[in-house]
């Protein structure tokens, strides 16, 4: 009897540790797929179709990893907002705001906390990259 609770407790644990290993990653802020082209900018409006410009846009994106959500409205703080949406060749988009080079919203989902610093880099960027349109 007491061979069985050892087989049992045995493929238990054995079910778990493989379970824990095969758990999905969670999914990056920016999907592969691809990306037919890019739309940015509330005051300063980008379009890119030209693969070097949209991977540009795109390295940017993954460098801003959101965090823990916001407790404030970033929408009521002060400082510029601007959108950037992502087009793909299967129809479907992602909207990614950004707001005062703190906040990031992806497809008008909860706002979250983003490094200043990356954040700051990606608006300038989106500036000296002229528009394919």
């Amino acid at each position: 009897m007491r061979k069985i609770y050892i087989i049992i407790i045995g493929f238990f644990l054995i079910l778990s540790v493989n379970a824990k290993f095969n758990q999905k990653k969670p999914s990056s802020l920016v999907v592969r797929a691809e990306v037919a082209g890019i739309r940015a900018g509330e005051q300063v409006f980008r379009r890119y179709t030209q693969s070097e410009k949209i991977s540009g846009v795109l390295n940017h994106l993954r460098k801003l990893t959101p965090y823990i959500p916001a407790k404030e409205n970033p929408e009521t703080q002060p400082g510029e907002s601007y959108a950037i949406v992502l087009h793909f060749s299967d129809g479907r988009k992602r909207i990614y705001r950004q707001h005062a080079n703190e906040f990031l919203s992806v497809d008008n989902q909860l706002w979250r906390h983003i490094d200043k610093e990356q954040a700051a880099q990606l608006y300038p960027y989106l500036e000296r990259t002229e528009s394919d349109f």
